[in-house]
């Protein structure tokens, strides 16, 4: 486990001339890189695109060909295309799939390149392995508590006064629930690959839980901290809605939950979709006493090089370009989510309350361990809960199996 903690400044910094971008190599022949990433949606696609047309213009020779992967099927792509030796000469990939990819030597090591970046950027843990830097990060997103002040106050309740621990939250959720008339306390994440294992373990991380030993070598996930956050996040289901990630966003949406733990793109969603609806946003609710943490689960998209391109200098020149603080800043900024990875607190785009939450969230969320079979690990996690949280399986039952089989893995 590695907690995220930034030192805050307060900076505004504008956009000065790209010409001062140190990344910028020029190319006397032309060099042609292939890049991929995982922005499909045509907002986003057409902001990289963009970021990309201006590095060519800038380092005459280079031209990026550009393929865009979904989330769906983008990694099974990375991982054959990595196979049969035709993967990219840069590439976006999550923050838990790094460790993967740089255990079997398919990501250049990154460490002399960056050695003047480490102080400005933040969250690097996830793009090491083995105490090599691998991967450059690029935006950032964590998980902060929605909270409905109209459905808090038609419930007596104060609105300005968010769930704080997990006993506020148990008992707030009970009074707002009213399943009767379309009302529900608290959305709470059921079967959902990628997503539940996120929300529980951010409740064991706030109760100092853990999935692997300090070391990476042992499985610790059925630990008495661990039962007792997951029986606090399965307690919830008594007085709230349990369906997907999707589902859960809409019902907040359509003003019909209490309490929902979602990420920094509901934010923009309420703006657009829901003007009307009032709310808040809140660290995530902790154990009671001064044990417990608000703890919240962080990733983020990092940018890597694959080992055997043939342009590396052109390939890592594009790469720092991409990730370079006045860029994310405006890509963070234009897309009205995410956190751009670099060490400030607050940039122009963090200004309203809602965002603001979210960044105090980031300064106390955790990524997962770092560990090759990382990805194997999480589908365990998945799995048990969404058995424990359909009640095919008690919680302690389902940490069990899930010990046995994350112990498996690691064998």
């Amino acid at each position: 486990m590695k907690k995220f903690l930034a030192c805050c400044t307060v900076v505004f910094a504008l956009l000065v001339s790209v010409f001062s971008c140190s990344s910028v190599v020029y190319a006397e022949d032309e060099v042609v890189l292939q890049f991929w990433h995982f922005w499909s949606d045509p907002v986003s696609k057409a902001l990289v695109d963009d970021l990309l047309d201006k590095y060519e213009v800038l380092a005459p020779g280079v031209r990026v060909e550009v393929k865009t992967l979904t989330w769906d099927t983008g990694y099974q792509e990375i991982v054959q295309a990595f196979k049969d030796g035709n993967a990219p000469d840069v590439l976006e990939l999550g923050s838990d799939m790094i460790s993967e990819f740089a255990a079997e030597g398919a990501l250049l090591d990154l460490t002399s390149n960056v050695t003047r970046l480490r102080n400005k950027y933040i969250a690097w843990e996830p793009g090491m392995y083995d105490g090599k830097v691998y991967a450059m990060p690029w935006v950032l997103d964590t998980r902060a508590l929605f909270y409905n002040k109209r459905l808090m106050s038609n419930a007596s309740l104060d609105q300005n006064t968010p769930p704080e621990t997990w006993t506020d939250l148990l008992s707030m959720s009970k009074k707002v629930h009213n399943p009767f008339s379309g009302i529900y306390g608290m959305g709470v994440n059921g079967p959902n690959p990628n997503v539940l294992y996120k929300k529980v373990l951010a409740f064991m991380w706030s109760n100092k839980g853990d999935v692997l030993s300090p070391d990476g070598k042992l499985c610790v996930i059925n630990s008495k901290e661990n039962r007792d956050a997951l029986a606090q996040y399965l307690n919830l289901i008594t007085y709230g809605y349990v369906g997907t990630q999707s589902e859960l966003d809409q019902l907040f949406i359509d003003d019909k939950v209490g309490f929902w733990i979602s990420g920094s793109w509901l934010i923009n969603r309420l703006k657009t979709e829901a003007p009307n609806v009032d709310y808040g946003v809140a660290l995530v609710p902790k154990p009671e006493g001064e044990y417990g943490v608000h703890a919240s689960f962080y990733g983020g998209e990092y940018l890597v090089v694959n080992n055997k391109t043939k342009n590396a200098k052109y390939a890592v020149a594009l790469a720092k370009f991409i990730t370079w603080e006045e860029n994310t800043s405006m890509f963070c900024k234009t897309l009205g989510k995410f956190f751009p990875a670099k060490a400030v607190s607050i940039d122009a785009l963090m200004f309203d309350k809602p965002r603001l939450g979210f960044w105090k969230q980031l300064m106390s969320a955790y990524s997962p361990p770092v560990n090759p079979k990382w990805n194997k690990i999480k589908d365990v996690i998945d799995r048990e809960m969404g058995l424990a949280v359909t009640g095919k399986k008690n919680g302690n039952q389902a940490l069990l199996d899930a010990d046995t089989a994350i112990s498996s893995i690691l064998k």
